[in-house]
């Protein structure tokens, strides 16, 4: 083979590759849909490869960096969807299952089980979480989560500024005073409690639209 042969070879080696690599990119791009996956295009880092951040309905997080040689590297938590640009396919997340975790649900749970509400209160605020779906979500996955431990944060923080008050209700010397200064404050507390659980409850469904 001359020179210049070899030298065509290598160019259109190179076009090939650089058109299976813009393929790979289209198709992931075109896997987002909104409902299942949301798929963010990332300005690169570096001049040879494209970033890209994934969201599922679950809340999952996975980065694909895609570089200019076809090169395909995944991080986060389905880094298995890698085989699938490689190949030049659709991207499914895998986390799509019923059954399947986030890490981000993982977050939302442990901060609902840490709260003071109810257990009543707290499966139902877990099913809104179930049900909340980030790929269509606006918000990212951590600020949901951030927005839940505020809501629980303020219920909790007036559950200790009412135990105070019954407290210092305590110090009155009139029983029957007392006695009516406790319930009031158990009262407002509990009412306070169902105020700010609707209200997380209602920020979470919101949200999730």
């Amino acid at each position: 083979m001359s020179e210049e042969d070899e030298w065509q070879k290598q160019i259109k080696e190179a076009e090939e590759q650089a058109a299976k690599t813009e393929q790979m990119r289209q198709n992931l791009q075109n896997s987002g849909d909104e409902r299942n996956l949301k798929v963010e295009k990332e300005v690169p880092v570096f001049g040879d490869e494209t970033q890209y951040k994934l969201t599922d309905n679950t809340g999952a997080r996975t980065e694909i960096h895609i570089k200019d040689s076809g090169k395909v590297e995944a991080r986060g938590e389905q880094t298995e969807l890698a085989d699938n640009v490689e190949k030049g396919e659709k991207v499914r997340p895998q986390s799509a299952r019923p059954e399947a975790q986030s890490e981000v649900r993982r977050q939302a749970y442990q901060a609902i089980d840490a709260s003071v509400l109810t257990e009543a209160e707290k499966t139902e605020l877990k099913q809104r979480v179930e049900n909340y779906n980030f790929a269509e979500a606006k918000e990212k996955p951590e600020e949901m989560v951030e927005s839940l431990k505020t809501a629980v944060g303020r219920q909790e923080n007036k559950e200790q500024e009412d135990a105070e008050k019954i407290q210092q209700y305590r110090g009155v010397s009139n029983k029957k005073k007392q006695a009516v200064s406790e319930n009031s404050a158990r009262t407002t507390n509990k009412n306070l409690t169902a105020a700010l659980t609707a209200e997380a409850l209602k920020d979470l469904a919101n949200k999730g639209r």
